[in-house]
């Protein structure tokens, strides 16, 4: 049984006869006006194991897959956002020209004394 969409272009779907017995479609009253007669996938009634119905399916879990991706991305950059540590200048100690530079050399005096930092 071919679907009275044909003429007009947008479907070619052809039915056979066991198709409409194991989806319990009545066959007699399809055959009996072919002109007006419209296939499951053009009214919407397509079965579970229709091939669109698969590929509907198949593309909402990829769909949904990609979107979980983009939330986990975004949601992993603001975090990382968030918990940055700003970088903060070091601050002189008023106490600062006091105290030794951890680098300074000591400096040897004559016999006996103490070596004296710089």
């Amino acid at each position: 049984m071919v679907c009275a969409n044909l003429e007009k272009y947008l479907c070619r779907k052809v039915v056979c006869e066991v198709c409409f017995e194991d989806f319990g479609w009545n066959w007699d009253a399809a055959k009996g006006c072919p002109e007006s007669y419209l296939c499951s996938h053009c009214t919407g009634t397509c079965p579970t194991r229709a091939q669109c119905k698969i590929y509907q399916r198949v593309n909402s879990k990829r769909k949904s897959k990609t979107e979980l991706k983009k939330e986990a991305e975004q949601s992993s950059a603001e975090h990382t956002a968030q918990h940055k540590q700003p970088r903060i200048p070091p601050v002189e100690h008023s106490l600062g020209s006091l105290l030794p530079s951890p680098r300074a050399a000591p400096v040897f005096g004559e016999m006996g004394e103490l070596p004296r930092l710089r």
